[in-house]
Order: C-alpha cells, then structure tokens, then sequence
C-alpha cells in the first residue's frame, strides 16, 4: 500500500496502525531499498510502500479508504 498523504512525515508510533487497525507493518519498501521491520521512530517518506500484515479483511478495509483518499 502506497503511503496516504495524510500519513506522510509521521513515524509507525505516531500512526499506531497496530492499535489502530489490528495490523503490523512488516517492511517498507523506499525507492530500491526494503526495510524490513522498520524502525517505530523514523518518518514516512511520500512513495514508501507500506508491506502489512493483518487479517484480509482489514486489509481490503484500509486499502479502500486509501483509494478514496486518492480520488
């Protein structure tokens, strides 16, 4: 999942995703380079690639709202 805009600049402790919607961000994919279990504190860039786990679900939940966010 492509980073929404609103989530841009803010670290996963700040986006508290887990507590949020029940789902772990397992990587993010940032240009050429994957960070696997990036670090809580480090920023959101525009263009990471958000790699979640989560029940399927939850998923489809939050990448509908994402795609809604777009249009």
């Amino acid at each position: 999942m492509l980073t929404p805009t609103e989530w841009i600049g803010k670290n996963l402790i700040e986006l508290n995703l887990r507590k949020k919607y029940n789902v772990n961000v397992i990587a993010i994919k940032r240009g050429g380079s994957l960070l696997i279990n990036p670090p809580a504190d480090s920023p959101t860039k525009k263009g990471d690639l958000f790699m979640i786990l989560g029940l399927n679900s939850t998923l489809k939940k939050i990448a509908s709202a994402n795609a809604l966010r777009r249009e």
